[in-house]
Formats: structure tokens, C-alpha cells, sequence
């Protein structure tokens, strides 16, 4: 029987650590708005979101546009 072909793919170290800092400032907001206490409403499906979701969804995805711009981005917020 013949097995498929693997296939690695590196990913340069500059962007582990750009994409950590980019989790760590999205958690950061995170816990903002966990401090300012948490309300949320429904969404068109209703399903809940919070402005903590919001404010995270923003800089994930103004961040990673940023590294990389010729990736498009799909969130769950977005």
C-alpha cells in the first residue's frame, strides 16, 4: 500500500514570534474588558458576543493583515 507524501512546511521564527505578540496583545484586551465587567448581547444567529470578542477579532485581524497582507482572514467575529 502506498503512503501519502508528507509535506513540512516552516514557519520562519520571526513570525511565531510576531503571531505570539499578536495572542499576548489580544489577550491583553481581553482582560480589559474582563476588568470593566462583561456584558454581552446576541448576534444575528443568536449566538452571544461580548465587546471583549470584538476588541480581540480587531487586533487579530488589523495584526495579522499586517504580517501577512496577501493572506486573506477569516474570524468569527470578522
Amino acid at each position: 500500500m502506498n503512503q501519502p507524501a508528507t509535506v513540512t512546511f516552516r514557519v520562519p521564527d520571526s513570525l511565531v514570534v510576531a503571531r505570539e505578540a499578536l495572542a499576548r496583545r489580544a489577550g491583553g484586551a481581553i482582560l480589559t474588558v474582563k476588568h470593566t465587567g462583561i456584558q454581552s448581547h446576541a448576534k444575528s444567529d443568536g449566538s452571544p458576543v461580548t465587546a471583549a470578542d470584538l476588541a480581540s477579532n480587531a487586533l487579530i485581524l488589523e495584526g495579522l493583515t499586517e504580517l501577512l497582507p496577501h493572506v486573506p482572514v477569516l474570524s468569527e467575529e470578522g
